[in-house]
């Protein structure tokens, strides 16, 4: 319960608009995150306590870290803290990722690798859709984007693409808000460094990527039910149109667009 109540003061955080409440309810957050991780500690220290209740703490705890990560990378992306405002540090793009990436050994690894796989053949119109637009960008991007500074650096984003192809598959095959959840982060762990680096850098590209994984992953598990995301995923896509806004008309499309598509299809 700790936990629970823990992401849901970090998400308040996130919503607040003026310093002092946000500061309130990140206090709150960090208060309930410190019981949560003193009683997961009692549990992995107790040597007889059974090995699925300590399995079932790690995934709370991964889920735990990788939800108040969101909030706060997402609450300092939205509003920077000024510099008399030490609530929360400053997490850019590339730190957020960064961030998540570290915490996603944690968050049901096992869980995802003992789920039954669903057949790629199998594919709902609507899903399908949403893959061949991933298909699609690549080329798009190409057309739009400059010259990208080395063959490694286009082969990073390439691949990123593909990641987010591949954990859509999944996750648009279940209803679980808890899967869907989990193969949002999944995707961070399965991103080339050399892609972080590159958002890092806040090029186009990879934050265009990062617009698609909000849209399409996190999207769906807010859209899901996973209340702790309401309003992160539009907030992180509506980040990346602000830094490509002095890009061509076809860069911004390929963000602008996004809308357009959660509009139409059913995800």
């Amino acid at each position: 319960m700790c936990g629970v109540l823990a992401i849901a003061a970090a998400h308040q955080a996130f919503l607040a608009s003026d310093c002092a409440t946000k500061k309130t309810h990140w206090d709150n957050s960090t208060r309930l995150s410190t019981r949560f991780i003193d009683e997961w500690q009692v549990v992995s220290h107790v040597t007889d306590a059974p090995r699925q209740e300590v399995q079932r703490y790690e995934r709370e705890l991964g889920q735990l870290l990788n939800l108040k990560i969101m909030c706060i990378g997402m609450s300092n992306i939205a509003s920077p803290a000024s510099p008399d405002d030490d609530t929360v540090s400053p997490v850019d793009e590339g730190k957020l990722l960064s961030l998540l990436r570290s915490c996603g050994s944690l968050i049901a690894v096992q869980t995802l690798q003992s789920i039954s796989r669903n057949d790629p053949t199998n594919i709902q119109p609507h899903v399908q859709l949403v893959l061949d637009i991933l298909d699609a960008l690549p080329t798009q991007m190409a057309s739009a984007l400059p010259r990208p500074r080395s063959g490694q650096a286009f082969i990073a984003t390439f691949l990123a693409i593909v990641a987010i192809a591949e954990c859509c598959r999944e996750s648009f095959a279940t209803g679980d808000v808890t899967l869907t959840w989990m193969f949002a982060i999944l995707w961070t762990t399965q991103t080339p460094d050399l892609y972080q680096m590159s958002l890092e850098q806040r090029e186009p590209a990879a934050l265009i990527v990062l617009a698609y994984w909000a849209t399409f992953l996190l999207g769906r598990a807010e859209r899901q039910g996973c209340w702790c995301l309401s309003g992160i995923a539009h907030s992180l896509v509506q980040h990346v149109i602000d830094h490509v806004s002095g890009e061509s008309d076809a860069v911004r499309a390929m963000v602008n667009d996004l809308a357009g598509v959660t509009n139409n299809v059913m995800i």
